[in-house]
């Protein structure tokens, strides 16, 4: 409380001092810091009002229960400020007290048994029967005799009611703390009054029932004619066609999302792609250039070597070299060496590539060793971003594994994991391309 008492004058006078010099945002986080310190010292003031001399704790009126009051006991020579906890109890009532609570309980049951009916003269419809009067004081137990027209809830359970009605005992046994009563008294149970339709269901219903039971009929015959009611039975419609057209509408309307959300997915692997065999393009170019060979050659020996590794052993698809066979092809028919590698660059798509196809443009007139510098130094830079390019890759794959892993070490742990559940952990792994 201290605290807030001087962060609070503090603050006041910021705001009252600096009111033009502070900026807008200054002005706001004092006046939060102002808020906050006055809460906070009202709350203290209010909780040391509150336990400055406990002398009595009030206890819950009787049905709510007890419940638990953390204290600080100090007792001298023994205890010094120790957290104590009381249990208080709910309260209790007197003998005169349960007594007038079972005299009302009882005339709360004359008052709200009946319902919805008229009165308990004429009992048609459910009826109370509830477990507890008086807001909980006093609680029931309800017994029906005959106990096969009423259940203990209160609804009508016996289906064939005389006109004349059922006389029924209703015995329910009030209980207050320590003292308990029994409350007898009767009711006449007469059958439901239906409207027309809900005669012609229960007709119905008796029609069916009587069919159902005939022995050795293969089918159940539905009648055409109830009473003065002609009637007649179909399918019930299902609405399949409707509901494949709506599929199919909503299947149309996503395939484009889902074509370009596989688009999407396929170019963001080709340029990862593209950036891992960068280097390796680099330093592949830079030996054969160093053994002797033309820029061009030397395009065109790692092209084909590309080629057939492909085609007779099947080898993985790699963009960069596939656009490296594009260019050369180019070059075969008729293009010029500089255009084909600019439209390298361009087709590869990334700014390494445009600068690396701009760097063979420029320096073809200026001989192998200048080339052979460039793409030395290239080479090494390659290197190093193709370092920092695992390093995130690293990281992305450990973040995507953190799930899985989880999950498989709690199994572990609580010895809940199956076979099945690693197949399909592993199947999870893979769909995430770890």
């Amino acid at each position: 409380m201290v605290l807030c008492t001087i962060a609070g004058i503090l603050s006041g006078c910021a705001l009252i001092i600096g009111r033009r010099r502070l900026p807008e945002n200054g002005k706001k986080a004092v006046f939060i810091l102002f808020l906050v310190s006055l809460m906070g010292l009202a709350a203290g003031v209010s909780h040391t009002c509150t336990l400055a001399d406990v002398t009595k704790i009030r206890r819950q009126p009787p049905g709510d229960g007890e419940y638990q009051k953390e204290l600080r006991l100090h007792a001298d020579g023994i205890l010094e400020d120790t957290d104590y906890i009381v249990h208080v109890p709910e309260q209790i009532f007197t003998a005169d007290e349960e007594h007038m609570y079972l005299r009302a309980a009882q005339e709360e049951i004359s008052q709200t048994f009946s319902g919805q009916n008229d009165s308990v003269n004429e009992i048609r419809m459910k009826v109370e029967a509830k477990s507890s009067y008086q807001n909980g004081a006093v609680s029931a137990e309800w017994l029906f005799s005959p106990c096969d027209v009423i259940d203990s809830k209160g609804n009508i359970i016996l289906q064939e009611i005389p006109e004349e009605g059922i006389s029924v005992q209703a015995d329910v046994s009030l209980s207050c703390g320590e003292s308990k009563c029994d409350y007898l008294f009767y009711f006449q149970v007469f059958p439901q009054i239906l409207d027309e339709q809900q005669q012609f269901l229960q007709t119905l219903e008796a029609v069916l029932k009587k069919a159902s039971q005939e022995p050795g009929r293969e089918y159940l015959s539905l009648p055409n004619e109830i009473g003065q009611y002609h009637v007649s039975w179909s399918e019930k419609k299902d609405y399949l066609p409707e509901k494949i057209f709506l599929f199919g509408i909503v299947a149309a309307a996503l395939v484009p999302v889902a074509e370009q959300s596989r688009l999407r997915e396929r170019q963001k692997e080709r340029q990862k792609q593209l950036q891992l065999e960068y280097p390796d393009l680099l330093s592949k170019l830079a030996l054969l250039i160093g053994a002797g060979m033309t820029l061009k050659m030397a395009w065109t020996r790692i092209a084909i070597s590309y080629q057939n590794k492909r085609q007779n052993e099947g080898g993985k698809h790699r963009p960069v070299y596939e656009e490296m066979l594009f260019a050369m092809r180019r070059m075969e028919n008729g293009l010029g060496e500089e255009h084909a590698y600019l439209q390298f660059g361009e087709r590869c798509g990334l700014q390494k590539y445009r600068r690396f196809s701009g760097l063979l443009a420029q320096n073809l007139r200026k001989g192998n060793r200048e080339i052979m510098q460039l793409l030395l130094s290239e080479s090494d830079h390659a290197f190093e971003e193709r370092k920092a390019l695992a390093r995130k890759y690293g990281e992305e794959a450990a973040t995507k594994l953190l799930f899985p892993m989880i999950v498989l070490l709690g199994g572990r742990h609580g010895n809940f994991i199956g076979a099945s559940d690693y197949v399909l952990l592993i199947y999870f792994c893979e769909s995430l391309k770890l």
